[in-house]
């Protein structure tokens, strides 16, 4: 019997996360420079689970990788995709 598989797009921004920062430390930096990213939103970002996003925070989770990392990302390289089988869907 072949299992249902389908994907979804998250946002995953884990790999580029400095070593030992909070995010509590990157959420505080980024209200002092008035770019908000809400925490929930950075806490599932960081994680691999972020599955919606304004607009807004797309760019501004680009332009904060882009800081960390050193080099020159689009949005769509956040972006995994994360293969769903059949316990997953809402059938």
């Amino acid at each position: 019997m072949a299992v249902c598989t389908e994907s979804e797009l998250i946002i995953d921004i884990g790999k580029y996360w400095p070593s030992n920062t909070p995010v509590l430390k990157v959420y505080e930096k980024l209200l002092a420079q008035d770019k908000k990213i809400p925490l929930a939103t950075l806490h599932a970002a960081k994680k691999g689970k972020l599955t919606t996003a304004k607009p807004t925070t797309l760019i501004r989770l680009r332009d904060l990788v882009q800081e960390w990392s050193g080099q020159d990302l689009r949005i769509e390289d956040l972006f995994v995709a994360q293969k769903l089988t059949r316990s997953h869907l809402k059938i």
